[in-house]
C-alpha cells in the first residue's frame, strides 16, 4: 500500500520485486559485483523487466521444453554453426546441401546435450529448474540457486563430461559394420569432432567458459582477479595460435574472451560474455 493506504496495483509490486532482485541492480547503485557464475542466472521468466536483456530478447527465435527444461535458441546460432560449415555449403550439388544440414543438425544436438549435462548436474544437487539458451557463442544453461564451490565445480564439468560421453558412443558407432555407409561415416566424424573439440575448449581455464568456472570453484577463497589474468593469457595464447593456423572464427572467439576477461578484472561488465 502507498502512504494514503490504497493497494498499489500488482502489476506495479511485481516490476519493484523483480527490478530488486535484478543482476545490474548493484552495477546501477555503483556496488562492487561478485564473482559471476552464469549457472546461477535468473531464469528467463524474471529477468524480462530487465532493461538490460532487451536485445537478448529480440533475438530469441525459438522456443520449446526438452525432458521439461525450457530452451531458447536465439537466430545467432543458426547463423554461426552455417558459418563454422561454409566449406559443406561451398560443395556443389545436392550434397553440399545435405552436408550443410547434417552439420547445423550436428551443432545443434551437440551443444544441447552439452547444456543437459549441466541441467542434470544442477538437478543432481538440488536445483531442478534450468533453462537452456543457445546463441552465437555456444549454449548456456542457468537457472536460480546457490551451490558449494565443489558442488558448482562439478556442475561446470558435467558439461564437458557429456560431450566426452556423446564423443565416445558416436566413436564406437564409428567401429560397427553400418559405418560403411558414407553418410553414417560423416555424421559420426562431424559428431565425434565436434563432441570432443567442443569438450577440450570447454575445460580450458578460460572465464566463463566452463573451465574458468572449474578454475574460479577451485581458486573461491583466492582473490577472483587470479581467475581473469590466467583467463587473458591463456585466451590471448589460443586466439593467436587460431590465427596462425588460419581460423578466424576461433582468432574471434578467443580473442574476444580475452577482452571479457579484461573487462571483468577491472570490475567492468563484459560487453558479450
Amino acid at each position: 500500500m502507498d502512504r494514503r493506504g490504497n493497494r498499489k496495483p500488482q502489476a506495479i509490486v511485481d516490476i519493484k520485486r523483480v527490478l530488486i532482485h535484478s543482476p545490474n541492480l548493484k552495477r546501477l547503485q555503483g556496488g562492487t559485483r561478485p564473482l559471476h557464475y552464469p549457472h546461477q542466472r535468473l531464469p528467463l521468466a524474471l529477468i524480462a523487466l530487465d532493461f538490460a536483456a532487451i536485445p537478448r530478447l529480440i533475438s530469441v527465435m525459438w522456443r520449446f521444453r526438452l525432458f521439461g527444461y525450457p530452451v531458447v535458441v536465439e537466430w545467432t546460432f543458426w547463423v554461426v554453426a552455417l558459418l563454422l560449415g561454409i566449406s559443406f555449403m561451398q560443395m556443389p550439388g545436392r550434397n553440399g546441401t545435405l552436408l550443410t544440414l547434417m552439420w547445423v543438425s550436428v551443432v545443434f544436438i551437440s551443444v544441447i546435450w552439452h547444456e543437459l549435462g549441466h541441467a542434470l548436474a544442477r538437478k543432481r544437487f538440488g536445483e531442478p529448474y534450468s533453462e537452456i539458451r543457445l546463441y552465437s557463442f555456444g549454449g548456456l544453461c542457468s537457472g536460480p540457486g546457490q551451490f558449494t564451490r565443489w558442488e558448482s565445480f562439478f556442475v561446470s564439468a558435467a558439461g564437458p563430461a557429456a560431450s566426452f560421453l556423446l564423443g565416445g558412443l558416436t566413436w564406437l558407432i564409428g567401429q560397427s559394420p553400418a559405418a560403411a555407409n558414407p553418410w553414417i561415416s560423416s555424421f559420426v566424424g562431424m559428431m565425434w569432432m565436434t563432441n570432443i573439440y567442443w569438450a577440450i575448449l570447454n575445460i580450458l581455464p578460460i572465464f566463463p567458459l566452463d573451465g574458468g568456472q572449474m578454475f574460479a570453484a577451485i581458486m573461491a577463497n583466492k582473490s577472483p582477479q587470479i581467475v581473469y589474468r590466467v583467463g587473458i593469457i591463456v585466451a590471448v595464447a589460443v586466439a593467436i595460435f587460431a590465427l596462425t593456423n588460419g581460423s578466424l572464427w576461433g582468432a574471434l572467439l578467443f580473442g574476444t574472451l580475452a577482452h571479457s576477461n579484461y573487462q571483468r578484472s577491472k570490475g567492468l561488465t563484459p560487453n558479450f560474455m
